[in-house]
């Protein structure tokens, strides 16, 4: 089994975990240090309800940011946004955000040195039943060639 496929079964097998019997689990029990080495892998996204079907990036791990060529955190990102690195992503958040199921996506992109990336992606919803879906936290190994 390659490492991109164990990132990506081990916080799956992880959400499952601190899940349980709930639809998804809430952010407040996802524990960064149990998936520390995976964790530059991720990104999370908040989720904004106010009509605007819009996600704020609040973390990008390092290992992403490297491979997005800048930052996205604080950056609030539309689900029509064409031309940002990774808007197939947006469009699997976008599906996990409508159905509240996890969603995988495996693919290639083309990074800002122009090299292409072949990537898998976990994309795990979180929320509560009060408020519903809050976050989405997305782990997505990469090989760059």
């Amino acid at each position: 089994m390659s490492q991109e496929q164990r990132l990506t079964e081990r916080i799956r097998k992880y959400w499952d975990q601190i899940r349980k019997e709930n639809t998804y689990p809430d952010i407040k029990q996802f524990n960064t240090s149990i998936v520390e080495d995976i964790w530059p892998y991720c990104f999370r996204i908040s989720v904004d309800k106010g009509g605007s079907d819009s996600f704020k990036y609040e973390y990008m791990g390092t290992l992403l940011i490297d491979l997005y060529g800048n930052d996205l955190t604080g950056l609030t990102i539309n689900y029509n946004m064409k031309g940002v690195m990774g808007s197939v992503i947006h469009k699997r958040m976008e599906e996990v955000y409508k159905t509240g199921m996890p969603q995988q996506e495996e693919g290639h992109i083309i990074n800002k040195q122009g090299k292409m990336v072949k990537y898998r992606a976990c994309v795990l919803p979180f929320g509560n039943p009060r408020e519903g879906m809050t976050h989405i936290v997305v782990c997505m190994s990469h090989r760059a060639f």
